[in-house]
C-alpha cells in the first residue's frame, strides 16, 4: 500500500515537472502572442481615430482638427473656449477610449489612473499647433487633408517620448521605464498604417525636457 502511494506520489510530480517544463517553453511564445495582439489593438484603434479625423477633414472644407495652442502632441487641454475633446471626439460620437495605446504605457497612463488628467490620451497627433522652433524635424503642412504634401507624413501614433533628465521612456511597450521605445504604430496622411520599429523613428519635436518621437519621414 505504502509502495503503492508512493508510485502514485512519484507520477504526480513527474506530471507535474512535465506541465512546468511545458509552460516554460510556451511562456516567450505566448508573451509574443499578447504583444503582437496589443500591436493589433493599438494598430485598429488608430484606424479608428482616422476615420473620425476624416469625417471632420470632409465637414470643415479638408481642414483638419485644430491642437489648441500646447506643448505636448498628446495633450488638448481647452485653449481660448476651443476643446477638441468636445469639436472632435465627442462631435462625431468617437469612443474615447480609442484615443488610448493598447500597450503597456496604458497601465499607467489611462482615466482610470490618480494620475490622469482629461486633456490627455496617449496618442499623439502630430497636426502643429503654433509650436514653431520646438519642432526639429521637416515640418510638414497639415493645416488640410489635400495640401499637396507628402502622402507618407504620419498624422496620429503612438506616444514616444523621452525624459532626457531621468532617461524615462513613455512607449507603446514602455510604461515609464529607463528601457527604449521598442517602436511606434502610426496611421499616415493617406490613411495607411503600421508599426514601425524604434531605429524607423526619429526626434521630432522637444519641448522643455521631453523629447518626442515619430517614423522618419
Amino acid at each position: 500500500m505504502i509502495a503503492k502511494s508512493l508510485f502514485s506520489f512519484i507520477e504526480l510530480l513527474i506530471v507535474i515537472s512535465i506541465v512546468m517544463l511545458l509552460a516554460s517553453l510556451l511562456s516567450p511564445s505566448l508573451n509574443r502572442l499578447v504583444k503582437q495582439n496589443r500591436k493589433l489593438e493599438c494598430l485598429n484603434n488608430l484606424k479608428s481615430v482616422y476615420s473620425v479625423t476624416s469625417y471632420y477633414s470632409s465637414d470643415h472644407h479638408d481642414f483638419l482638427p485644430y491642437r489648441s495652442i500646447v506643448n505636448q502632441p498628446h495633450n488638448f487641454r481647452v485653449v481660448h473656449s476651443y476643446d477638441f475633446n468636445k469639436s472632435l471626439i465627442k462631435a462625431y460620437g468617437a469612443d474615447r477610449n480609442k484615443f488610448f495605446c493598447q500597450g503597456e504605457l496604458l497601465n499607467v497612463r489611462n482615466p482610470n489612473h490618480p494620475l490622469y488628467t482629461y486633456n490627455n490620451i496617449t496618442y499623439q497627433y502630430f497636426n502643429d499647433a503654433n509650436t514653431s522652433g520646438k519642432w526639429i524635424a521637416e515640418k510638414p503642412n497639415y493645416s488640410r487633408m489635400l495640401s499637396g504634401y507628402k502622402k507618407q507624413y504620419p498624422l496620429w501614433g503612438c506616444l514616444t517620448l523621452k525624459i532626457n533628465a531621468s532617461d524615462l521612456w513613455f512607449g507603446h511597450d514602455e510604461p515609464i521605464i529607463n528601457i527604449q521605445s521598442e517602436g511606434i504604430n502610426s496611421v499616415q496622411i493617406d490613411g495607411s498604417a503600421q508599426w514601425f520599429d524604434f531605429f524607423e523613428m526619429e526626434r521630432f519635436f522637444i519641448t522643455g525636457d521631453q523629447t518626442y518621437y515619430w517614423p522618419k519621414l
